[in-house]
């Protein structure tokens, strides 16, 4: 997450940049949230942008409801735990960068399901298992 508190009761920022995360009333629509890219027209979520943001943790169950999501880059983190299932219930999803992270374990059976997804990067994580039309690092 973003934050959290000390034993002394002290909030302590982990993220590098957090501009809007941290203060949730302050922009209800998220255009000023750093990393945060809205569509003019369906003012979805189209992109996350956190790559070397400090981001430790696992992705939250919640992210599939992010359906206008186009660009998920989340490369060089801390973040842990399997491949985010989330990610399936993305439908527009075309790039996906989860390298330098620390997820491991199989990677879905059915990623090809992104019909839209053409860049897949994750190296350097501990994934295995190849998925049919997607490789590490490789376009689709």
């Amino acid at each position: 997450g973003g934050a959290f508190v000390n034993e002394d009761g002290i909030e302590l920022n982990l993220w590098k940049r957090f501009r809007g995360w941290i203060h949730f009333d302050s922009d209800p629509f998220l255009t000023s949230w750093f990393g945060v890219k809205i569509d003019d027209i369906t003012m979805q979520v189209k992109s996350l942008l956190l790559s070397n943001n400090g981001l430790h943790g696992t992705l939250p169950p919640t992210l599939h409801k992010l359906h206008g999501l186009t660009t998920l880059t989340l490369n060089r983190n801390g973040l842990e735990g399997e491949f985010p299932e989330a990610i399936l219930g993305c439908p527009a999803l075309r790039s996906l960068d989860l390298h330098g992270n620390k997820f491991q374990g199989d990677l879905p059976e059915n990623l090809s399901q992104l019909k839209m997804l053409s860049f897949v990067y994750i190296q350097q994580n501990n994934f295995w298992g190849e998925q049919s039309g997607f490789h590490e690092g490789k376009n689709k």
